[in-house]
C-alpha cells in the first residue's frame, strides 16, 4: 500500500504504463502543452514548478485509453486511496479508476482549471490500481492526476466528485 503514494515531483514512483502500451501518461510541470493550457499549476505546490501526470487524449482516436497502473500488491486491511483529478477539454472522455478489473470510480466532463479531491475505500487483499484516461469526441483535452496517497483504514469522509455541470 505504501508503494502507491506519489506527488510526481521526482518521477513516477512505482506507477508505470502497462506492458505493450504505446501511449502513456506524461510527467509535466506548468501549463499542459495542449491548446487549452490547463491545468496551469500542479496540485502539490500550486505553482508552475511542481509536477503532475497528464494524459493528452487528443493524440488518440475516440474511445482509446491511456493507462498508468500500480504494481500488484497485498494489503492485509482496507485502506483509503486519495488523489487529485483535473480534466479539461471539449469534451474529454471518461476518467476511470480500476482495482484489477473492477471499476471503482468513473467521471466525465470538464472540471475547468480546478483540481478535485477524490477519496476511495479499497478492500483488503490483492490489489492493482489503474488510472485510465479515455479519448472523448473532440481533439482537445487533457486529464491530469496528482498527489496519490494511501492510508490504512477507511476514508474518514469519502470524497467522490460524480459530475461536472456547466452553468
Amino acid at each position: 500500500m505504501g508503494s502507491l503514494g506519489c506527488t510526481f515531483e521526482s518521477g513516477f514512483c512505482n506507477w508505470k504504463k502497462p506492458i505493450g502500451a504505446t501511449d502513456e501518461w506524461r510527467r509535466h510541470s506548468g501549463p499542459s502543452p495542449s491548446r487549452l493550457a490547463l491545468p496551469s499549476v500542479d496540485h502539490t505546490y500550486q505553482n508552475v514548478s511542481g509536477y503532475y501526470l497528464y494524459a493528452k487524449t487528443s493524440i488518440k482516436s475516440e474511445g482509446s485509453s491511456i493507462i498508468v497502473e500500480s504494481p500488484v500488491f497485498y494489503s492485509d486491511s482496507a485502506f483509503c486511496l486519495s488523489f487529485w483529478y483535473n480534466g479539461n477539454g471539449k469534451p474529454i472522455g471518461p476518467f476511470i479508476v480500476y482495482d484489477y478489473f473492477n471499476v471503482i470510480y468513473n467521471i466525465s466532463g470538464n472540471s475547468e482549471s480546478v483540481w478535485y479531491p477524490v477519496k476511495l475505500d479499497i478492500s483488503s487483499g490483492f490489489n492493482k490500481i489503474k488510472f485510465v484516461g479515455v479519448k472523448g469526441k473532440y481533439s482537445n483535452g487533457d486529464i491530469a492526476l496528482d498527489d496519490i496517497a494511501a492510508v490504512p483504514g477507511r476514508c474518514s469522509k469519502p470524497m467522490i466528485v460524480t459530475a461536472f455541470i456547466k452553468i
